[in-house]
């Protein structure tokens, strides 16, 4: 397939690639990395081009909801104007979710604005959180209708300390939630291995593509003949889980309460497991594991990058340096200093 042909690419500001032939997407991609690297006297490695399906690829998805002018509208940006632009079909959502987006789209919320995010998890259950202003959420707990009706086609998640949506002594109310298996990582047979998280928690977008990520990442750590890891930023466990379903040792630091809590579930369906989760910002000397102690290191940090923990890494002689580097990262020019 060369490209989609999608009836909002030339409005829609979320898939700025889609108007680009396939094979023309990977050049530019394949170009624009050279060129990063040679600007940084960086000489051109060996790359290879992982891909899977070019569309039907998200089995979660953000969204925005605005009330425009009394109409209700819910999808992506505009690219031109920088409003909403109501999108009642997505070609990049899998037929679940495209499913549930169908179905959630149907009754909006009476608000002004706000933003959502739809989920399904892998054995097909769906759940929505919801990141409204306090006001917003305190007149839909008064108005019940719309979240009671919400309540029987997901499970409901709301405000940023991922309150889920329940019912106590007969009333709609904001409960502590437990992690559930919202999403999954792989074995080295490509076997799945569940991840606990919450539906507002950040996972990777779709299990396809993950799929073949983390099968990337475990050739790579199986190549280096390496048994023991320390991994930073590891979030809720994408690649802790599928380093260690290999048997090695691996020492995983995060920062974040709510990935921590889903690690910790995850990790008590797999008591064999080696792994050491440690709370640390992976930025901070603090708590941190020494990275001279290491034999591999494998990093997955936010968009900016590494900042930092280059210099540092640097700075160690040669023998006390991790013996390999995996660097995990969805956004290329953080590799590189002037970009922190």
């Amino acid at each position: 397939m060369n490209t989609l042909a999608c009836q909002y690419a030339e409005q829609c500001a979320g898939c700025p690639w889609i108007k680009t032939k396939y094979s023309d997407q990977l050049l530019q991609k394949k170009t624009a990395l050279n060129l990063a690297l040679n600007s940084q006297g960086i000489e051109t490695p060996p790359t290879e081009l992982l891909s899977i399906q070019t569309h039907e690829i998200r089995d979660r998805v953000d969204l925005t909801i605005k009330n425009v002018l009394g109409q209700m509208r819910v999808g992506f940006f505009n690219a031109e104007s920088k409003e909403i632009l109501d999108i009642e079909f997505c070609l990049q959502m899998s037929p679940n979710l495209n499913l549930w987006y169908q179905e959630f789209r149907k009754a909006l919320p009476p608000i002004n604005q706000g933003s959502v995010r739809l989920r399904v998890s892998p054995n097909g259950e769906r759940g929505i959180w919801l990141d409204f202003a306090n006001l917003d959420v305190k007149n839909l707990l008064e108005e019940k209708t719309w979240l009671s009706a919400l309540m029987g086609k997901a499970t409901v998640e709301i405000g940023q300390k991922r309150k889920v949506l329940g019912i106590k002594e007969d009333r709609l109310r904001l409960l502590d939630s437990e992690p559930k298996k919202w999403f999954e990582t792989y074995d080295a047979n490509g076997l799945p291995i569940p991840i606990y998280s919450a539906i507002g928690g950040f996972t990777q977008t779709g299990f396809a593509a993950n799929k073949k990520l983390v099968a990337t990442i475990l050739d790579f750590a199986k190549s280096t003949k390496l048994t023991e890891w320390t991994e930073l930023f590891c979030g809720s466990g994408n690649f802790t889980l599928a380093l260690a379903s290999l048997g090695y040792n691996v020492t995983a630091t995060e920062n974040d309460e709510l990935a921590l809590s889903g690690l910790a579930a995850s990790l008590k369906d797999h008591p064999d497991f080696k792994i050491e989760v440690i709370k640390a910002n992976a930025y901070s000397n603090s708590g941190r594991p020494e990275i001279s102690m290491t034999e591999g290191l494998l990093v997955d940090p936010p968009r900016s990058g590494l900042r930092q923990l280059i210099d540092q890494i640097g700075a160690l002689n040669v023998d006390s340096r991790p013996k390999a580097i995996i660097y995990v990262s969805c956004f290329s020019d953080s590799f590189f200093q002037p970009f922190q």
